[in-house]
């Protein structure tokens, strides 16, 4: 992430991944080692896989908070409580423009995966 001096704009330079990658760098006995080996080129995150999540707070009229248990089949927080959220899939989330390598994320994302699994 870098923002420009003096201007109100905020620049994010991202790739395409997807959670098995995450879950085989990031989480990997080799994190370590793939985070000095990124640092060697000036950019620890270089060889990692670091992904964008969502999630939200939920607020009823009634003045209840929305939660949900994870499953247990998930890789990290398994059975745990969290909020409503997810992430872009790669598919699903980024359009790529002319022939530049910048990307527009939007259009229809779905970014809830049955959260109630």
């Amino acid at each position: 992430v870098t923002t420009e001096k003096y201007e109100k704009k905020l620049t994010l330079n991202i790739g395409i991944t997807d959670y098995k990658t995450f879950i085989g760098t990031n989480w990997s006995e080799h994190s370590n080692e793939l985070m000095r080996d990124g640092m060697q080129i000036g950019d620890r995150s270089a060889y990692l896989s670091n992904k964008i999540g969502v999630s939200s707070v939920l607020k009823t009229k009634d003045n209840f908070i929305t939660f949900i248990k994870r499953s247990n089949s998930v890789s990290e927080g398994k059975g745990k409580v969290d909020g409503p959220g997810g992430h872009p899939e790669p598919s699903n989330a980024v359009k790529r423009l002319n022939s530049s390598n910048k990307y527009n994320i939007g259009g229809e994302l779905d970014l809830i995966k049955n959260p109630l699994n």
